[in-house]
């Protein structure tokens, strides 16, 4: 009901210190102002919204973003307004990006699209990323296939896997790390190849990279790519790749986990109307068919 449920000591401070036991059951409406200013650059993005600069006692004070929650409830993020520069421009941006890629809704799209948006927020907002791609390990086997890419030909990348030793990096380190060349020469003659055209290796001047590991096992791979300058990638990058490749793996932990619930709840669905010796329906599953067509006849 637009109702404020709960708030931390940081957003009682942005909005008046007298107002900070009065913000639990507050109507928002009663305690900012706002118009809402769609950011063209995200109209493609789910679930966030980029509001403009909100009042509170007739002082402007902070930019909101809203990711929705599954329940109905919506998170707001308050921002200090300030000069922005460069950089905390990144780090604005940065912050926003979690929260997107961090939404349970998540959970409910399927897994082309779930690495496609995160390869496109990924090389939004880490700074000196021209293009990027995401591989995820063919479990049992030991290689590696590309499920998301920018700036490449991803139907092509699709056509070939990269062995655990052909990833031309260690895969087990957790922290990302830069690499300037792509030494494609010590792969097989045929490998190298394509690794050269529709890898564009030859082609890309500086790379951060991390794996996504997950309870010690490395479940995908992360690679942000610059294409001009060999100096694109700092700390800052590393920083923020190393922090993505962390998201990924409790995404992918998370969906794993619901994916089992949903099961288990359909095959308790399934005993609850069904006899576990033959599979044939029971007496509750015809009393309830029978009910339904009723229903539907009346």
């Amino acid at each position: 009901e637009d109702r404020v449920l709960w708030h931390n000591a940081a957003a009682g401070a942005l909005l008046g210190s007298h107002r900070t036991g009065e913000l639990t059951a507050c109507l928002l409406d009663d305690l900012v102002s706002f118009d809402v200013a769609p950011d063209p650059a995200r109209a493609d993005r789910l679930l966030v919204r980029v509001l403009s600069t909100v009042t509170a006692d007739g002082d402007e004070l902070v930019e909101m973003v809203s990711a929705d929650l599954d329940d109905g409830e919506v998170l707001l993020q308050l921002i200090e307004a300030a000069p922005v520069d460069d950089t905390a421009r990144r780090q604005r941006d940065f912050r926003s990006a979690l929260m997107e890629l961090g939404q349970p809704s998540h959970a409910h799209i399927d897994d082309d699209e779930f690495f496609d948006v995160f390869m496109r927020r990924a090389v939004d907002v880490v700074p000196g990323a021209q293009g990027g791609s995401i591989l995820r390990l063919d479990a049992p086997s030991d290689h590696f296939h590309f499920v998301a890419a920018h700036g490449f030909a991803l139907a092509r990348l699709r056509t070939e896997t990269l062995a655990r030793a052909e990833m031309l990096r260690g895969v087990d380190d957790p922290v990302a790390s830069i690499s300037y060349e792509l030494d494609v020469e010590r792969l097989e003659p045929e490998k190298a190849e394509w690794m050269r055209t529709v890898g564009r290796a030859e082609e890309i001047a500086t790379s951060v990279s991390a794996p996504v590991v997950s309870a010690g096992e490395t479940l995908a791979f992360l690679n942000l790519n610059n294409f001009d300058d060999r100096d694109a990638f700092d700390d800052t990058a590393v920083e923020m790749t190393t922090l993505l490749g962390r998201l990924i793996a409790d995404l992918l932990r998370r969906r794993d986990l619901e994916a089992a619930l949903r099961a288990e709840r359909e095959s308790y669905r399934h005993l609850a109307h069904h006899d576990p010796l033959t599979g044939l329906a029971n007496r509750r599953r015809v009393e309830d068919a029978l009910a339904e067509a009723a229903a539907e006849a009346s």
